[in-house]
């Protein structure tokens, strides 16, 4: 059900649970899934930027045929979290350096004025 629903190069921990079993943990690296464990295994750093749904408040109706998912007794919900190769892929020095050059400039023009 989770095969194949990210495009390459999009990284996340997803961490599935709900009150009748152990929750467990999947790594969606774009196209590929990896089986992490039992458990929430997310790093914890990334706590306060996961964002929580129930799964059957989600239209899957595309990516999953199979038998139909029980909405009453025990719902499962997801949590998704960025994880570390997202974080990589985003953090850069564009923002220093692009501030460092505007503030060259400011500098440069107001000594020239």
């Amino acid at each position: 059900m989770v095969k194949n629903i990210l495009p390459p190069g999009t990284s996340v921990v997803v961490v599935f649970e709900n009150d009748c079993n152990p929750s467990f943990t999947y790594l969606l690296d774009g196209p590929n899934t990896t089986y992490v464990g039992r458990g929430a295994l997310h790093n914890p750093k990334y706590e306060g930027w996961g964002r929580e749904m129930l799964l059957n408040d989600l239209d899957l109706s595309q990516y999953f045929t199979g038998v139909p998912i029980n909405s009453g007794y025990c719902p499962f919900s997801i949590r998704v979290y960025p994880s570390e190769a997202m974080e990589a892929q985003y953090r850069t020095t564009q923002p220093a350096i692009l501030t460092g050059a505007a503030v060259l400039i400011a500098a440069f023009v107001s000594f020239i004025l």
